[in-house]
């Protein structure tokens, strides 16, 4: 079990805003107390987002070591299990509507109106004082500042992370578009339907200090909070300073119209709807490589996924299968397999590869023994490669091309040469000829690619 271990980020030294705000701040929790969600201090358990995701991990794949005890009863076998080498998915949280999300912290929005952050030691859940779903949420792992909103309402909300409290309340005119909250909280600005832009103190009061031409698509303030940083469908970027509240400049990125576009930094990546990412270095105002949108994390159906970045084997059930059938056409010199999977496989008798069926085959029905033989005269064939044996049961794996390693147990008498431990290794056989070695694919390692294990094994012959 191996996730990307990053350190957590050190906690500001400022608080959610600076000194001369502090009176102001303090009167605003008290205010606010009622409102407060309960802190979940009784919660016991990982706290950080690695150890949250390694937890949930193990639990949602269990160990493909489980698939070689046998089971006690197979006269009726319901499933067989599938193995593939693949990027698991990892289900983090269900109900979310919004989500800010790095492997540092995430912060989700959920549909009950609740807020939720995973990687802050003191508040891990908090309600918004409205009612409807969380649509909007601006934050940044490790910093003590949070902003939300609701469905259907014109107010924003913003969280002190350290105090689990709502301390700042805003209300503007227009239909909520955008919010950005300043990473140590010291400002809010807010980007109506109208393209107006609302700026001021996160406790204080906003004022509308210019309006757009065009549709914002990225909205972000600078690390150290001087610069407020606005990017349109247009390519322009628009520049506000805080302190004092002042037009900063602005420029235009060439290639637009543009449909995506987010602030990494100081860097600027926009995207245009039909065409490649284009960067923009903002302090320099030149072009700049377009940074990469590789986040582990997607949010789809409700469901915050995060896809472990390194390749492992994963299990899974595969109910009621159908059981492997064959079909020898002797003329035409082709096996035809129903397959695990549900599909059709043709093979050639002579090469043992997959390949098409003629028109005029004449098929006749062939048995596959139960260790996963088909006997044609003198020649013989394998569908199937018994790997494991215990206590009158016999491990069976099948390979699938582009799919996995299905395996499954049937009864069967003790089999000479195999054995009764588990195996180190899968084969990966792609001929249904049984002068034809398998390759094999390691259980215990990372496997050479299966290109360069099929390979192999076409090069090699039985003894």
């Amino acid at each position: 079990m191996h996730l990307p271990h990053r350190p957590r980020r050190p906690r500001p030294a400022s608080r959610l805003v600076p000194a001369v705000l502090g009176l102001a701040l303090a009167a605003l929790v008290c205010a606010c107390a009622p409102r407060t969600a309960p802190q979940d201090a009784a919660q016991s358990g990982p706290v950080t987002v690695h150890d949250i995701l390694a937890q949930r991990l193990t639990r949602q794949h269990t160990p493909v070591d489980s698939v070689f005890s046998p089971p006690e009863d197979i006269r009726h076998p319901r499933h067989a299990i599938l193995l593939s080498r693949q990027h698991p998915d990892v289900a983090l949280l269900r109900g979310v509507t919004c989500a800010i999300a790095k492997e540092d912290g995430v912060a989700a929005g959920f549909e009950n109106g609740t807020v939720t952050i995973l990687g802050a030691e003191d508040c891990r859940t908090a309600a918004l004082p409205g009612r409807g779903p969380v649509d909007r949420i601006s934050w940044q792992p490790g910093y003590p500042a949070l902003a939300a909103t609701q469905a259907g309402s014109r107010m924003v909300h913003v969280l002190a992370v350290e105090r689990c409290a709502w301390v700042g309340e805003h209300r503007v005119r227009g239909d909520i578009e955008r919010i950005a909250i300043s990473p140590r909280g010291a400002w809010l600005a807010v980007v109506d339907a109208a393209h107006k832009l609302w700026l001021g103190s996160s406790v204080g009061v906003l004022d509308h200090v210019g309006t757009l031409r065009f549709k914002v698509l990225a909205f972000a303030f600078t690390p150290g909070e001087s610069v407020l940083m606005a990017a349109d469908s247009a390519g322009w970027v628009t520049l506000w300073t805080t302190s004092p509240m002042a037009f900063g400049g602005r420029f235009l990125v060439p290639g637009g119209p543009f449909a995506a576009a987010r602030f990494d930094g100081r860097v600027l990546t926009l995207t245009p709807k039909d065409g490649r990412p284009v960067g923009f270095d903002v302090a320099t105002r030149a072009p700049a490589p377009p940074q990469p949108d590789d986040s582990p994390f997607t949010l789809a159906g409700g469901v915050l996924t995060y896809t472990v970045p390194d390749k492992r084997w994963v299990k899974r059930v595969a109910f009621s299968p159908p059981p492997l059938t064959a079909a020898i056409a002797p003329q035409a010199e082709r096996l035809r397999l129903a397959d695990m999977d549900g599909e059709t496989r043709v093979y050639s008798l002579r090469t043992g590869r997959e390949t098409t069926a003629p028109d005029d085959a004449a098929w006749e029905n062939a048995s596959i023994t139960v260790t996963g033989e088909i006997l044609q005269g003198k020649e013989r064939y394998r569908v199937a490669d018994p790997i494991m044996q215990s206590s009158g049961k016999l491990l069976l794996c099948r390979y699938i091309a582009g799919i996995g390693f299905y395996l499954w147990w049937v009864e069967s008498p003790s089999v000479e040469g195999v054995p009764e431990a588990p195996p180190g290794a899968l084969p990966l056989r792609t001929s249904i000829r049984t002068d034809t070695r398998p390759g094999g694919v390691p259980l215990a390692s990372p496997p050479a690619s299966e290109e360069s294990s099929t390979r192999a094994s076409d090069k090699e012959s039985a003894p």
